[in-house]
């Protein structure tokens, strides 16, 4: 299964993009502000990962207390996942995963991380991987 994320939109605090999975539109996305890696360091809770392939894993979430998808393996960056939230608040570092209602504002995100987790579940035991590119 082959997760892109397509960044299209780059505000103050924030980063917004459309998530395809094998190709389809499946859902929008909102991160924490990007930043040029060659220019500025990562500041803790407050960045997104960088452009590149990951892969990801179900694995158990001690915040959210269930089996959430993990993105592995990020420079600078642990424990990022995709998970349910409206504004970068929501955010640490993560990839919240919803319906994008303004440029920083998500709908309808547990929805879509649930038909994400369904998603993963029955594509068990394939290679998943994420691939995040800036548009911008």
């Amino acid at each position: 299964m082959k997760i892109v994320i397509k960044r299209d939109v780059k505000g103050n605090t924030y980063t917004a993009g459309k998530m395809y999975v094998d190709g389809r539109h499946f859902a929008d996305t909102l991160e924490p502000r990007t930043i040029d890696w060659s220019k500025e360091q990562k500041t803790m809770n407050k960045t997104a990962i960088p452009e590149g392939t990951y892969k990801v894993e179900m694995r158990y979430s001690t915040k959210f207390k269930t089996q959430m998808p993990f993105v592995l393996n990020v420079p600078h960056f642990d424990g990022i996942m995709l998970h349910v939230g409206n504004s970068v608040r929501d955010s640490r570092g993560c990839i919240l995963v919803g319906t994008r209602t303004f440029p920083s504002v998500l709908t309808q995100s547990r929805d879509a991380v649930n038909r994400l987790i369904l998603l993963m579940e029955e594509h068990k035991g394939e290679s998943v991987t994420l691939t995040v590119e800036n548009g911008f």
